[in-house]
């Protein structure tokens, strides 16, 4: 089953209507931290996973863990660029719109010395 990390824009709507904004659709890397978020997207099922948002304050109120959902495509902005998509998702009393970056922004995020130095151990500096 095909799987991609892509880099992504976050917006968590809480139910009187307030906003949060986490990522970005253009991350960058600045002394070995990646500013930005990513999540893994399932093209084929449609099928979302986020497992770093319990980063999020609003998120890891509700309790639930990881973001591990059946996401549904919402319409794409006319502002937005070809090859991204958007995601919307119900999480327990969240609403949250996932906008994943094109595949040739998140490859740039991914190739970077950081992440492609094969003697480097993975870890929460590099991949926060």
């Amino acid at each position: 089953m095909p799987a991609q990390v892509r880099a992504a824009e976050l917006v968590i709507t809480v139910p009187d209507g307030r906003r949060a904004t986490h990522g970005t659709l253009a991350p960058r890397w600045e002394d070995g931290m990646i500013h930005g978020h990513a999540v893994v997207w399932l093209p084929g099922p449609r099928h979302l996973v986020d497992i770093t948002a319990g980063q999020f304050p609003l998120i890891a109120a509700e309790g639930l863990g990881p973001v591990i959902a059946a996401g549904i495509m919402l319409p794409r902005p006319a502002s937005q660029a070809d090859g991204t998509d958007c995601v919307g998702v119900i999480w327990g009393g969240l609403q949250l719109a996932y906008t994943l970056a094109p595949m040739a922004v998140t490859a740039a995020m991914l190739d970077s010395p950081v992440m492609a130095d094969p003697d480097r151990q993975p870890g929460r500096h590099g991949m926060n």
